[in-house]
């Protein structure tokens, strides 16, 4: 089994990324919606798109601390370059 990464997304003074993510999930309920909504967490947060669907469609389990949004996931999580 691969060993799972923790990772942490923060917020930023005007920036609450719980609420973005929140935002994003309910969009992602709407199919003409959920490639906008995948690319906007991908490349707002860094993330590879596998991990930004798995977070919008509940394949990956999140947990909020603070105004941080938590997960884990196994292999590379950051976009390329």
């Amino acid at each position: 089994m691969a060993k799972k990464t923790e990772v942490r997304l923060m917020s930023a003074p005007m920036i609450n990324t719980a609420g973005i993510l929140k935002w994003a999930i309910n969009g992602y309920q709407h199919p003409n919606d959920r490639k906008a909504m995948v690319r906007v967490l991908a490349e707002g947060y860094n993330l590879t798109n596998k991990v930004a669907e798995g977070l919008l469609s509940g394949a990956i389990p999140h947990r909020i601390e603070g105004e941080e949004v938590v997960f884990e996931v196994e292999g590379r999580y950051k976009r390329k370059g």
